[in-house]
């Protein structure tokens, strides 16, 4: 197991999380000035575009449930 980088955390919104020289990353911006609700994977080849949606749903209900985004350079973190 290697240890995650550290490193000041940022927001997805401004930022998305992806590691360097990647064409994936995960945000909630789809596109310029386009943000959505949820996260998603999106590919910045060619462009943004969204690949695939990511939506936090609780395990006992099914239901959606609320969650919190924390990145840093080395983690991701999405708990509710």
């Amino acid at each position: 197991m290697t240890a995650a980088l550290s490193g000041p955390a940022f927001s997805v919104h401004d930022i998305p999380f992806s590691t360097h020289g990647s064409w994936f990353g995960i945000s909630p911006v789809l596109a310029e000035k386009t943000y959505a609700e949820d996260l998603h994977l999106v590919s910045h080849q060619n462009g943004m575009h969204a690949v695939l949606r990511l939506v936090p749903l609780d395990a006992a209900t099914g239901e959606r449930t609320e969650t919190r985004v924390e990145a840093t350079p080395g983690l991701l973190s999405w708990t509710g």
